[in-house]
């Protein structure tokens, strides 16, 4: 049975933090306001990570004179007292989400910068890296490298990618996909961007996952301030989404499956039919639509190519075996199960 870890919800942790700037720069302040801030802060690493950048940001946009509101909660302060706390805190709020903005900004523009890997529906690439690592993605994906002297990171933009990763004490390599993240050293796992989560396995070594936001992206990830909420061994797998790490241990025979997609064949065994049909579709521009409830669960074993041929085999295994009507047009092929005829 998977192991099942409750996740702390950190989406809005970074308007949390700018709202607290907002309140800290209010002259009316508390006491109570700051030892609820400091509980706020050390509840978690990334809530003082985001702090920190925010403050950081905010400091140089003011200092550049981009944020009119800072000289507006001076004048009002001098003028009008009894509602420069008020007003201060609303202009402050406003100044702190225009930071939180421009955070994302800085990211999308060192974004474009980087060297993009990308593969078609259907295709697969192996990339080898500058250190030695090695970077295959499967069907439909696409991954930014970005090397520093100090760190390693791909940012998994779409799809999936199995990295073999060359050993380096002094420079980590992480892996950032959607909204999460992976840390190795020296080992060989699977990243999967999965409709709902993320999936990793780990093939050999140790790796740590766990979940960021888009906008800290920008900044190289940190051990100090990224907190793990889950640590994977050779073998062990982990679907992370977002509420939840579901963590579990993989045969031998279930570890192999699940990185077959580099041989370019794809198993399964008496998985249901929409599992299938959903898997297949990565690999296919040809769309399988299912028509019918009942073919959903339909029970479905097999080893069929990565790639349109695997679509194509599954359709002519269904026609065969059991009694599905498949229609094809320009938006995919239908499959909707037949009436079952009455015994005579």
């Amino acid at each position: 049975m998977a192991d099942v870890h409750q996740l702390p919800t950190l989406r809005n942790v970074e308007q949390e933090a700018s709202e607290w700037i907002a309140r800290l720069e209010a002259e009316d302040v508390a006491p109570e306001d700051r030892v609820r801030f400091e509980a706020w802060r050390r509840a978690h690493p990334l809530n003082a990570q985001a702090f920190e950048d925010v403050s950081a940001t905010w400091r140089r946009f003011l200092q550049a004179g981009q944020v009119a509101g800072a000289a507006m909660i001076e004048r009002d302060a001098k003028s009008r007292p009894q509602q420069s706390a008020r007003r201060g805190w609303s202009l402050a709020i406003a100044a702190a989400a225009v930071v939180a903005t421009l955070l994302a900004s800085v990211y999308v523009q060192k974004a474009a910068r980087l060297p993009v890997f990308a593969t078609l529906v259907g295709e697969q690439l192996k990339v080898p890296l500058s250190d030695g690592s090695v970077m295959e993605l499967n069907s439909n994906s696409a991954a930014r490298i970005d090397y520093s002297a100090g760190q390693r990171t791909i940012h998994l933009d779409r799809g999936e990618a199995f990295f073999r990763v060359a050993h380096d004490t002094q420079r980590p390599f992480w892996v950032t996909a959607g909204g999460g993240w992976v840390r190795a050293v020296g080992t060989e796992f699977n990243v999967y961007m999965r409709s709902q989560s993320l999936q990793v396995t780990v093939r050999e070594g140790t790796v740590r996952a766990g979940e960021t936001r888009a906008s800290l992206s920008a900044v190289q990830p940190d051990e100090q301030t990224l907190q793990s909420w889950v640590t994977l061994s050779g073998g062990q797998q982990a679907d992370l989404d977002r509420t939840a790490v579901h963590k579990r241990a993989l045969s031998a025979d279930e570890l192999a499956d699940a990185v077959a997609w580099r041989n370019g064949t794809i198993y399964f065994e008496n998985r249901p039919l929409a599992e299938v049909v959903a898997e297949l579709n990565r690999y296919s521009a040809q769309a399988l639509i299912l028509e019918d409830d009942t073919l959903r669960t339909l029970p479905v074993g097999g080893v069929f190519q990565a790639g349109p041929k695997g679509a194509a085999a599954l359709v002519h295994m269904l026609e065969q075996n059991f009694p599905v009507d498949v229609r094809r047009d320009a938006s995919g092929i239908h499959l909707r199960g037949l009436p079952q005829q009455p015994n005579r």
